[in-house]
């Protein structure tokens, strides 16, 4: 049994980019992960696959998000709720050195976050917003977790108040900041708001469509397209239909909303914009990372990516 990926972003104003700086970057964020040596051969494999300090606090976010994922993925409600605390703890204390026995995540974090504060040079508001949306990630990975151990199937809608968390989408929006001096009443606009939260949901549902063979594979109901299937009763190709159609829907709300974003006066405009158009470059950046990083489809992304076929994986016992 095979299904279609169906196309999303069709239109989308902003095009894959690549920093020039990536390959130099992102191979140190790698060889620093790897030196945790927490990876096995397989997972570590697949995932080998701007502002040079701004990337490597980029590069290396991603690579905290990763090994978060790989390591809380399986673990029951309560390991993963230690997992958070050690993270946090981390986060909020980086100059701190952490107490022997905890998960390796508590190291990595506060490794991670001592040298963006540093190099990438966080001001004080985006230290503490980053910390906050941190704070509500790890929250609700803990409780996605306690999902799976109770084989809780969600509705849509309460569903996506924990995904929009899980997805990790708000932390990344922190990191548009980076370099700018956005001011509070900006980012709590409401229509600023709005448009964090079109782009947070188009990336679960092109995320969610993309892992979702390997997550029906191995039991994990922690999916838009289980969840749709499940409320509307519907099949695999229904649910594929309902999320594309609300992707399409929330990428025409964003494109509107922009419209409607509002002027601060020319020293802040900029700012605002660039940010704005970071948020809809994110949309573009976690498609491509959902073909290229060989993290749902093994080597066969691209080609994926081109024919749009995905071959049902079977159960695992």
């Amino acid at each position: 049994m095979s299904f279609h990926i169906p196309e999303t972003l069709v239109g989308w104003p902003w095009s894959r980019q690549l920093n020039p700086y990536y390959m130099e970057v992102g191979t140190a964020s790698s060889l620093w992960l790897r030196s945790f040596n927490v990876l096995d051969v397989k997972a570590q494999r697949a995932f080998d696959l701007c502002d040079v300090d701004v990337l490597r606090a980029c590069c290396d976010l991603m690579m905290l998000l990763f090994i978060y994922d790989e390591l809380s993925d399986c673990e029951k409600g309560s390991v993963v709720q230690e997992q958070a605390i050690s993270i946090m703890g981390a986060l909020r204390n980086p100059g701190t050195q952490r107490p022997g026995g905890e998960s390796i995540l508590g190291e990595i974090s506060r490794q991670f976050w001592s040298r963006t504060v540093e190099c990438a040079k966080a001001s004080i508001l985006t230290q503490e917003r980053f910390i906050k949306a941190f704070d509500a990630y790890t929250s609700s990975v803990t409780i996605e977790a306690m999902d799976r151990d109770a084989n809780t199937i969600r509705d849509i809608e309460s569903y996506l108040v924990v995904r929009r968390n899980t997805i990790a989408a708000y932390p990344c929006f922190v990191f548009l900041e980076l370099g700018m001096s956005l001011p509070e009443d900006v980012l709590e606009d409401p229509v600023i708001r709005e448009l964090k939260s079109y782009i947070a949901d188009i990336i679960i549902i092109s995320n969610d469509i993309c892992s979702y063979n390997v997550e029906q594979a191995r039991g994990d109901t922690h999916n838009i397209l289980t969840v749709a299937m499940h409320e509307l009763g519907t099949d695999l190709d229904g649910a594929l239909t309902w999320a594309s159609e609300y992707s399409n829907t929330l990428e025409k709300q964003f494109i509107m909303a922009m419209k409607q974003v509002r002027s601060w006066g020319d020293s802040i405009d900029k700012d605002v914009m660039c940010y704005v158009s970071g948020l809809g470059n994110c949309a573009r950046a976690n498609d491509a990372w959902n073909f290229e990083s060989q993290r749902y489809f093994g080597k066969e992304g691209l080609a994926v990516q081109r024919h749009r076929k995905v071959v049902l994986l079977p159960r695992k016992a």
